[in-house]
This record gives C-alpha cells, structure tokens and sequence, in this order.
C-alpha cells in the first residue's frame, strides 16, 4: 500500500471536521442543543470581543421540555452576558430550519448589509453540514468563521471511530450530509 493512500478516517475526520478559525463578527451564531456547557464557550468569545450580538437558534426534537434557544439565553444571562445583545429564534429543528428561520431576524435587527462575518458556534462534527447550509441560504459576500465545540460525549476530530456512539453519530453526519445534498439543502460549492 502507497504511503501517500489516506486511510478513510482521516478522509471523514478532514472532511467533517472543520477547524477553528476565529474572527471578530458581526453576529455570534449559535447552535442550540441539549447541552449547556457550549454557553460557556459563547461567553468566552463575547468575552473577547469576538462580537457583540449573539443569535441562538433552535427549538428542540422534544428531547426537553424547554426550547433550546430559551435554555441557551438563560444560562447566558446567568454568565453574565448582557440580555440585550441576544436574537432568539425557538422553532427550528434541524440545521436547514436554523438557518432560514433565523434570517428575517437577522434582517430585521441586523441587516444583512451590514454583515461581513459570521461566527458560527456549533458541534465539531456539525461545522460541515453548518457550512455548507449556510452557503446554499445565507448571501454570498458573508464569511463563515467555526468555533467547533466539544460536547459531553467527546466526539472530536482524533477520536471519533474508537467510541460506538462517537463513531455512529459521526456516519450518521456523512449519511445526512448526502441525503440533504441530493435533496438540494446543501450547497457542495462550499
């Protein structure tokens, strides 16, 4: 075997698994989900300076009894971050949803004239399927900077195929990824 062949997991890690590349935003956009810790990498980032508005998007899939984008805003505030720099978006479901239900709010309290950069805040393995969503619904002229977050199952770049539930969530990823290209969700321009 050549020692140039890439063995398919690093191929999957590459692919999926999107470093972080930071920059001062016109908007924080954050990923609701069920686990909380990723607010306290928000206030880091808005501790920083990274931006000074901070979007959080998401209802839930009925895992909880509270909207995620709700849980989120609350454990912000109790971090200290200031109430006024938050838009909520609280129905959307999937990360298609997240998307284009948070554009008119966007719009509306932003302007998408006004953006040059967006800060997305999301799950390590997410930042593909983040990406390119975004490039198939949001203008054009915005970049995309990820803060890929860890959450509590570890699911990360170097580890992903040595857990079961790490490495089903990870295929799972590749599967969705395709169903939603195919389905015209995704741009694969991206």
């Amino acid at each position: 075997m050549s020692t140039n062949c890439v063995t398919t997991i690093q191929a999957i890690s590459d692919f999926l698994f999107l470093p972080a590349n930071l920059e001062k935003a016109e908007l924080i956009f954050v990923f609701g989900h069920s686990y909380l810790s990723t607010m306290d990498e928000v206030k880091k980032l808005y501790d920083k300076k990274y931006s000074n508005r901070i979007l959080i998007t998401g209802h839930s899939k009925g895992r909880l009894k509270d909207i995620e984008a709700d849980r989120f805003f609350k454990r912000g505030g109790e971090l200290g971050i200031p109430e006024k720099i938050f838009l909520l978006e609280r129905k959307a479901t999937n990360t298609k949803e997240n998307i284009l239900f948070s554009k008119p709010i966007i719009e509306k309290e932003i302007g998408f004239k006004n953006i040059k950069t967006i800060l997305f805040v999301c799950k390590t393995f997410h930042t593909r399927r983040v990406l390119m969503t975004a490039r198939k619904f949001f203008p054009a002229n915005i970049k995309f900077c990820f803060y890929p977050v860890i959450d509590e199952r570890n699911i990360q770049k170097n580890n992903w195929w040595k857990d079961d539930i790490a490495r089903n969530r990870v295929l799972e990823e590749i599967k969705r990824i395709g169903e939603y290209a195919l389905r015209g969700d995704l741009s694969i321009e991206s």
